[in-house]
């Protein structure tokens, strides 16, 4: 292809772009060959593109066709979210909720540990739960799905991405690259619109458990997060239940990961939520009787008392009575592909 024939491309896919927003996974690497092309002392005649850009024009034949024969309007806006899913990732896990209280978590196989970088792992965790309500059947036609995170990165990666960071290794780029034409398919055979909004860490407190508290069993867990709430003083407790990802998502994620090397860089002690139940319990006095307690400071500055695991964080916080009501909660605003520009400006 021409350089010139090259640059009229893209010119017309990226106002493709606009209306079809997954397809914005696809343009960076045709722009990096057209700047490639650019370079001092390497204009070419022709551009012979690689088997993976190849690969990008074969899903834009398949986003023109789609969009040739009809785009609902439904789709093209911004509308209050029919799904809202919540995730998050550690080294060791992914865990994420839907907004009906449906909990799932993936735990990292050993062999698999040290491979991904966390803002892969945050990326893949988003995918999940798309995933598993395609396969359950749970999306209509034309939903709107709403995905929060707390990973900056994976958050704008999920409706637009650039692959070519010059901080990347090959193999990291292949593996969004990977993650982001699953994603792409899955939203564009089912008719949907992805938006997707980054939230702080603070607030994400469901999913950072489900992704890092391994050493609680599924039922231990549930019951942990149940006696949370309870806690909370809140009139309504979300009715919490585990659903396992499915084997064809669990063979997926475990494909990508293969395929990265191991990075000593990337090992990190396991570390808990901090919300699970300590082995000292409740306290079953006041605060203001505690201070009177000369015995008992002496007693928590003891050596023996610091191998003691913490009983679990204040459950009154602010940031538990918000997740408690998550399928009322919005803490959404319009996109910022949605803003419009003053006339002046058009």
């Amino acid at each position: 292809m021409l350089p010139s024939e090259l640059e009229t491309l893209i010119g017309r896919l990226n106002h493709m772009a606009s209306i079809m927003t997954m397809s914005r996974h696809f343009l960076s690497r045709l722009r990096y060959y057209f700047d490639k092309s650019k370079e001092p002392n390497k204009k070419y005649s022709r551009i012979f593109f690689n088997k993976s850009v190849i690969h990008d024009l074969n899903l834009w034949l398949l986003f023109l066709d789609k969009a040739y024969n009809g785009i609902s309007m439904n789709i093209l806006v911004f509308r209050k979210p029919t799904h809202i899913y919540r995730t998050d990732a550690c080294e060791y896990g992914l865990g994420g909720s839907f907004s009906d209280g449906t909990l799932w978590r993936w735990a990292i196989p050993h062999d698999l540990l040290h491979r991904a970088h966390i803002s892969l792992l945050e990326f893949m965790g988003m995918l999940i739960p798309i995933w598993m309500d395609v396969l359950n059947g749970s999306l209509s036609l034309h939903d709107c799905i709403l995905s929060l995170g707390d990973s900056s990165n994976a958050v704008g990666w999920m409706v637009k991405s650039n692959f070519k960071s010059a901080e990347e290794n090959l193999p990291d780029q292949l593996a969004k690259l990977e993650v982001s034409r699953t994603l792409a398919s899955l939203i564009l055979s089912e008719d949907l619109i992805l938006w997707s909004q980054w939230m702080c860490g603070d607030d994400n407190i469901i999913p950072d458990i489900c992704s890092r508290d391994w050493h609680l069993l599924d039922n231990d867990l549930i019951n942990n997060l149940t006696s949370l709430f309870s806690n909370s003083n809140q009139q309504r407790i979300p009715h919490f239940k585990m659903r396992p990802v499915p084997k064809e998502i669990d063979l997926f994620l475990c494909s990508v990961l293969q395929k990265l090397p191991k990075n000593p860089l990337r090992f990190k002690t396991p570390k808990t939520s901090g919300f699970d139940p300590g082995v000292d319990g409740k306290n079953s006095f006041s605060p203001s009787a505690c201070k009177a307690m000369f015995s008992w400071k002496h007693l928590l500055s003891h050596k023996e008392m610091q191998s003691v695991s913490p009983s679990a964080k204040p459950s009154a916080k602010e940031t538990l009575k918000a997740n408690s009501k998550e399928s009322n909660v919005e803490p959404y605003g319009i996109p910022s592909d949605m803003y419009r520009r003053p006339l002046s400006l058009v």
